[in-house]
């Protein structure tokens, strides 16, 4: 019922940092925590927010005829996501560099499946931020946990913090 902070492997030197964003209150909680608390030297920092893709769906040749209806979901998802991550990327990026740190943002919006994307895009970072939303463990067992995944098979280090 509290924010927690789960943190594999602090790296001595925080060059390009990617932060994972599921919805707007991750958004919320990362702009806070970062515009409150900036890292000592600049950042690369990359905001990335995934699309899952229904590809058994569309593999279904009985659901063919919502293939359209599929098609309009995924693009509002994804133009959600783009202004989801624009508009974090935006505000991180007002951190002066001028002050010993500060951000240098782009949004990104990729498909698949979240946590192997996550795993996938972290090889090019020194730290991964991805929030948890804290289900209960009868939830996480039936559904799976991004960040768990993400955790337990990211090669960097990885910074998680229940929101």
């Amino acid at each position: 019922p509290c924010s927690t902070l789960v943190v594999k492997q602090m790296p001595e030197q925080i060059g390009r940092v990617l932060v994972a964003l599921n919805g707007v209150d991750d958004a919320a909680e990362i702009q806070r925590r970062f515009l409150a608390h900036p890292f000592r030297n600049p950042v690369e920092m990359t905001v990335l927010h995934v699309v899952p893709t229904l590809e058994a769906y569309r593999q279904d040749s009985s659901l063919a005829h919502h293939d359209r209806f599929h098609e309009n979901l995924y693009e509002d998802s994804r133009s959600w996501g783009q202004q989801l991550v624009n508009n974090v990327a935006a505000k991180l990026s007002k951190v002066s560099f001028s002050a010993g740190g500060g951000y240098r943002v782009h949004g990104q919006v990729l498909s698949g499946d979240p946590p192997e994307v996550i795993i996938t895009e972290s090889a090019q970072h020194d730290l991964v931020v991805v929030g948890s939303h804290g289900f209960q463990s009868v939830a996480r067992f039936m559904y799976g946990s991004v960040t768990q995944k993400v955790l337990h098979r990211a090669a960097v280090p990885v910074r998680s913090r229940v929101v």
